[in-house]
């Protein structure tokens, strides 16, 4: 029997087990999200135009760190999944442990439009003072 018939037949029961379905559907939909997200980095990504203080910011909001400074806002062509994973991991490192975590974000461009990931170098510094993340 599947959940959401569950909760049909328990409307006017215990109101314990009216939370306990509701509680397994909330985890059932989440669940769902998280397979469908897993799903997406398991193909290759096309490569996007995407705003570089863009991936930067989601990158940085994936991990609960806030990113100080800002990167150009220039095109690069990326598949965002994959980038915004990878860029989530490196910020983490970077901005070491704790709350209300921090990092200072800068960008050398070698090209002026949209960018392949070899023309960007991308520092971060943060907690680990120095710790540079190389190109994208």
């Amino acid at each position: 029997m599947a959940l959401d018939e569950l909760s049909e037949l328990t409307e006017n029961g215990d109101p314990q087990l009216i939370r306990a379905v509701e509680t397994a559907l909330e985890a059932s939909r989440e669940l769902n999200a998280l397979l469908n997200f897993n799903r997406t980095l398991t193909r290759p990504a096309p490569k996007v135009a995407v705003r570089l203080d863009e991936l930067i910011a989601r990158a940085a909001e994936r991990v609960g760190v806030a990113p100080d400074g800002a990167a150009p806002a220039v095109q690069v062509a990326v598949g965002v999944a994959p980038m915004t994973h990878g860029l989530a991991l490196a910020i983490d490192v970077a901005a070491g442990t704790g709350r209300g975590r921090t990092v200072t974000v800068a960008a050398q461009l070698t090209a002026a439009s949209v960018l392949e990931p070899q023309d960007v170098a991308l520092v971060v510094t943060g907690a680990f003072d120095g710790a540079a993340l190389g190109r994208l």
